[in-house]
């Protein structure tokens, strides 16, 4: 499992402890999406079923930087406040990571390891 980056470390904290509110789902909540997404949540999450605040997942596959590169990453997800995805890879047999946030609020550009051609870097604002 991927660590967040320490210059994230408290978002990531503050993220994974977002409030428990106690939202529960209404189909009326994705009424916006695209067709395929609406009747799959419709069909997945029963109507009242509690909503969590944050969750944390974490992946691998593959990204391309250049060339194909496998990576491992750690994501945790707050709808109502922001997400960080923390993720690690090899270059030329070094390790390098990068690390995307986004949050409501201000953003501030930021990068620790990885220089994208792609993507907005963003700076977790405050829940």
């Amino acid at each position: 499992m991927t660590r967040p980056p320490h210059a994230v470390e408290s978002e990531w904290t503050q993220l994974a402890g977002a409030p428990k509110a106690r939202e529960v789902f209404d189909p009326a909540q994705v009424a916006d999406l695209p067709g395929p997404a609406r009747r799959w949540l419709r069909h997945a999450i029963a109507p009242g079923t509690p909503l969590s605040p944050s969750v944390e997942l974490t992946m691998r596959g593959t990204i391309r930087l250049g060339a194909w590169h496998s990576f491992t990453a750690t994501q945790v997800l707050a709808p109502a406040c922001g997400y960080i995805w923390a993720a690690r890879t090899r270059m030329f047999g070094l390790p390098v990571g990068g690390t995307p946030l986004s949050g409501s609020g201000t953003s501030v550009g930021t990068s620790s390891g990885w220089s994208w051609t792609s993507g907005q870097w963003v700076r977790c604002a405050a829940c």
